[in-house]
C-alpha cells in the first residue's frame, strides 16, 4: 500500500510538470506570433507608404510651376515634394517662427489633419517642426502640437483628429503612443478609433482600416488597448453586427493571432491546433 500510495503523488508531480512545459511552450509561441505580426504588419506600412509616396510626387510635379526657383528650374533646396525628405524646405530648421506667427498660422488655419501643399508657407513650416518633433519624440511632439496652436491644450478629442489626419507622421511611433497605458494615451486613443467611418462596414475592411494608419506596436498590454479601443468605436457604429464590444475585441484579437498562425513558418504546425488547457 504504501508504494502505490507514494506512486500517486509522482505520477500526478509528472502530469503537473507536463501541463506547466505545455503552457511555457505556448507562451514562447505567442511571443513568436506577436513578433511575426510586427514583421508582417511593418511590411504592409513599407508598401503602402512606397505606393502613397509615389501617388503624391506624381500628384504635386504639376504643382511647382508657380512657385520660386532658383533661377535654374529647381526648388530652392532641392525638390519640395521629395518623398524621401520630411522636411517641407531645406531651410526649415533654419527658419525660427515668432510667437506671433505661431499663433496667426494657427488661427488661420484652425482644421488640422491637412496636406502640406494646403497651407501657406509660414503654417508649413510650423506644421512641418510640429511632425518631426512627433516623429522623434511622440511625447514632446505632442507637446510642441499644442504649443504651435494646431490643438489645445487638454483637448483629447482635437488631438485625436490631429493625429488621424496628419500626413507624415511615423506610423511606428503613432502606434506606441497611442497604446501607452496613460489615462491621456488612453483618452486619445479611443477618440482616434472614433475618427473612422465604421458604419455600415463589415468588420474586416473595418479592420484592416484601422490597422492602415498606424504600425501595431510590440507589447502584448499594448496591443491589447488598441484592439479595445477598435472594438468600442466599430461596435458603436455598428450596434447590431455583434452581441457587444467585448465579442468585437476579442474577434480582432484572436484575428491578430490566427494571422500570425497561418503566415509564420516559425511556429511549428502542432502548435497551431490551439493552446494546452492551462
Amino acid at each position: 500500500m504504501s508504494a502505490l500510495a507514494t506512486a500517486e503523488p509522482e505520477d500526478e508531480f509528472e502530469a503537473l510538470q507536463e501541463r506547466i512545459d505545455d503552457c511555457a511552450e505556448h507562451l514562447t509561441a505567442t511571443r513568436e506570433r506577436l513578433a511575426a505580426i510586427r514583421a508582417q504588419l511593418r511590411e504592409l506600412r513599407h508598401e503602402e507608404d512606397d505606393a502613397a509616396a509615389v501617388k503624391a510626387s506624381e500628384a504635386a510635379a504639376g504643382s511647382t510651376s508657380g512657385l520660386d526657383t532658383d533661377g535654374e528650374g529647381s526648388m530652392p533646396g532641392g525638390d519640395l515634394h521629395d518623398p524621401a525628405r520630411l522636411s517641407i524646405h531645406s531651410s526649415a530648421d533654419d527658419y525660427e517662427p515668432s510667437a506671433a506667427q505661431l499663433g496667426e498660422a494657427a488661427n488661420r488655419h484652425s482644421s488640422v489633419g491637412r496636406n502640406h501643399r494646403d497651407l501657406d508657407p509660414e503654417t508649413r513650416v510650423v506644421m512641418d517642426r510640429s511632425i518631426r518633433a512627433f516623429n522623434i519624440n511622440p511625447r514632446r511632439g505632442v507637446r510642441v502640437i499644442v504649443e504651435s496652436g494646431f490643438v489645445e491644450e487638454g483637448d483629447d478629442e482635437g488631438l485625436a483628429r490631429f493625429l488621424a489626419a496628419t500626413v507624415g507622421l511615423n506610423k511606428k511611433k503613432l502606434g506606441e503612443w497611442l497604446g501607452e497605458p496613460d489615462d491621456r494615451n488612453v483618452e486619445v486613443l479611443f477618440n482616434y478609433a472614433r475618427t473612422y467611418a465604421f458604419e455600415g462596414v463589415g468588420f474586416e475592411r473595418a479592420f484592416r482600416m484601422y490597422l492602415s494608419r498606424f504600425e501595431l506596436p510590440g507589447e502584448s498590454q499594448k496591443i491589447d488597448r488598441i484592439m479595445e479601443a477598435f472594438a468600442a468605436a466599430f461596435y458603436d457604429q455598428n450596434p447590431s453586427t455583434f452581441s457587444s464590444a467585448d465579442v468585437v475585441h476579442v474577434l480582432a484579437f484572436s484575428a491578430i493571432m490566427l494571422n500570425t498562425d497561418a503566415h509564420n513558418d516559425a511556429v511549428p504546425k502542432v502548435r497551431r491546433r490551439g493552446p494546452p488547457t492551462c
